[in-house]
């Protein structure tokens, strides 16, 4: 019955090892580093055969500057001393690919404690390690060149990195812990819209458009911005996170060059033809101008076709002109 038990015991641990060596890259090492023995996914995962490995250094897997480093040094010691090590570590495969492991190095202890020799469990994350530092070099390349700012889904900012702050003339001090509608008018603060804004992002829904914000002092900010839900672990929203640029000048610039000309032209062609009945050569001038107004207007109006909040603006501005350059020809034909 004793025997039959430790049969058992065995079969069931030799079940539990077979199942581990499908799931991770498992290699035996002796406590100087050694090779002893690898299996087929660690063999796999570094492109070599056993018989490349089988007998070589740990070392050969661990890149030149850190196999000769202190901390390496270190990090054989605590396993000869019977202490496992469990992190993420670069390691290096055949022919130098460079290869990133989620490895635990466990020491097989004695019938008296002391270590025998190394068991690393690894699992092979070089995928979703380079995914994970693309994201947070595209992260750091907007955090560099746009207004970043987080927030609780109260609205409550978190933080804000150098831009948002210089964007909207706070010290970080003055907005931590502030509420997003500080930078929003009174009247838009109070509003059934600006409710609604905060409601759709704790739904998780992103919202991005252009928005007129209010900065220390009182200063007019426009920007182009995306509030950005962060998805928890749950699948819900867990904060805010806004990425802005700054476009006041632009529209200041499209006021200028688009708007205060076109209110000209309007004016100017219905002037020309008021007299149209008085002058045939008169009104042709005016529906000439007014022709070349629109098609600068059109050229203008494809620039900034992504500046969405003159769009509206620009169309009833079009029909505007075009009525005005109609009531000309009509004048001209009706003239003649």
């Amino acid at each position: 019955m004793f025997f039959f038990g430790k049969s058992s015991i065995a079969k069931e641990n030799a079940a539990k090892a077979a199942a581990i060596s499908k799931s991770y890259a498992v290699v035996e090492l002796g406590l100087d580093g050694t090779v002893i023995t690898a299996n087929e996914n660690c063999l796999k995962t570094f492109g070599y055969a056993l018989k490349e490995v089988q007998g070589k250094h740990h070392g050969m897997f661990v890149e030149p500057s850190e196999r000769s480093s202190p901390a390496y040094r270190e990090f054989w010691i605590k396993l000869n001393r019977g202490e496992p090590q469990s992190a993420e570590y670069k390691r290096v495969g055949k022919d130098g690919k460079e290869i990133w492991v989620q490895a635990s190095y466990n020491p097989v202890l004695d019938s008296k404690g002391k270590p025998t020799k190394i068991v690393e469990l690894a699992t092979d994350i070089t995928a979703k390690k380079i995914e994970a530092l693309e994201n947070a070099g595209q992260i750091a390349a907007m955090e560099r060149s746009q207004a970043v700012a987080a927030f609780k889904l109260d609205g409550t900012l978190i933080t804000a990195n150098k831009n948002f702050l210089n964007t909207m003339g706070y010290a970080l001090g003055e907005v931590q812990g502030q509420n997003d509608s500080m930078f929003v008018e009174p009247a838009e603060r109070a509003s059934a819209a600006y409710r609604e804004f905060w409601a759709k992002l704790n739904r998780g829904e992103p919202q991005s458009v252009e928005y007129k914000r209010i900065g220390k002092n009182g200063r007019e900010v426009w920007i182009q911005a995306l509030y950005n839900p962060i998805m928890g672990l749950n699948g819900r929203p867990s904060k805010i996170v806004t990425y802005a640029r700054e476009m006041s000048a632009s529209i200041r610039e499209i006021y200028e060059t688009m708007i205060k000309p076109e209110e000209t032209a309007v004016a100017v062609g219905q002037g020309f033809a008021g007299k149209a009945e008085h002058s045939a050569d008169q009104a042709k001038q005016g529906a000439e101008s007014l022709s070349l107004s629109m098609r600068r207007l059109e050229a203008r109006r494809r620039t900034a076709a992504s500046r969405s909040k003159f769009s509206q603006f620009l169309d009833n501005l079009r029909d505007g002109l075009s009525n005005t350059m109609l009531s000309s020809s009509r004048a001209v034909v009706n003239f003649l």
